[in-house]
């Protein structure tokens, strides 16, 4: 798979898009992704989340899984379905981490069936959240 990094301030650095309906969680995610040099993008929903996913190349995506219209799951598949003409390599493996609120052992182990690279209980620990993304798409 290919990445794709941008000199910023004479940094390299990775583009990111979170997707998230609760403005709170949008800001303290953003904030703390931007901290850890980071390019962030922020969806309210999936819709809005396939249009900037056909408008640009990511690094990663952070999907809330309870989000208004299409669930975090079906966003998932979307992604998985290869949106446009990027490589199919692009899309399958794409970096897409799960996030919820309604954290239980059943939907952690379902969200890592389901394809995400990873699944994140909210409240995040936000420290160890930068760190793990930083492993995982580097």
């Amino acid at each position: 798979m290919f990445k794709v990094v941008w000199l910023e301030h004479g940094k390299l650095t990775k583009r990111l898009l979170v997707v998230e309906d609760d403005i709170n969680g949008q800001e303290i995610t953003r904030r703390l992704l931007e901290h850890n040099d980071f390019i962030v993008d922020v969806a309210v929903d999936g819709n809005h989340a396939l249009e900037l996913l056909k408008e640009h190349v990511y690094s990663a995506v952070i999907i809330d899984l309870t989000l208004p219209g299409m669930s975090g799951w079906e966003l998932l598949q979307e992604i998985r379905a290869q949106l446009d003409d990027k490589p199919a390599q692009y899309w399958a493996k794409l970096p897409c981490f799960a996030v919820t609120a309604y954290h239980s052992r059943d939907v952690a182990r379902k969200a890592m069936e389901a394809g995400f690279t990873n699944y994140y209980a909210k409240p995040i620990d936000l420290m160890s959240f930068a760190d793990d993304l930083k492993q995982r798409i580097n």
